[in-house]
């Protein structure tokens, strides 16, 4: 019984992790077509809405669907982050020393 739950954790934990593949390079295209202060709170909202939505689950398949649109929801979340910081340079860096 035990084994039986610790693979189910295991399987729902791993179950965004295809989506998140699978949808990050559509991801990259659609940030580069889009602005990031366009595209990253678009996500994050994606990201909010299956969060809430998780929380009415009720059985095993519910779970492992609600984490695979997870995956998909922030797929682009990381590289997005990067991209936007990338672009971001502090006052101080722009100061010639001497």
């Amino acid at each position: 019984m035990a084994v039986r739950q610790c693979l189910d954790e295991k399987l729902a934990s791993d179950a965004k992790r295809p989506g998140s593949g699978a949808f990050e390079p559509p991801s990259n295209l659609l940030l580069k077509r889009l602005r990031p202060s366009v595209w990253l709170p678009t996500i994050m909202v994606a990201w909010g809405i299956v969060m809430t939505l998780m929380g009415t689950v009720n059985n095993y398949a519910g779970l492992l669907s609600t984490r695979l649109f997870l995956g998909i929801a922030e797929a682009g979340l990381f590289p997005g982050v990067a991209y936007f910081l990338s672009g971001v340079s502090m006052r101080w860096s722009q100061i010639p020393l001497s």
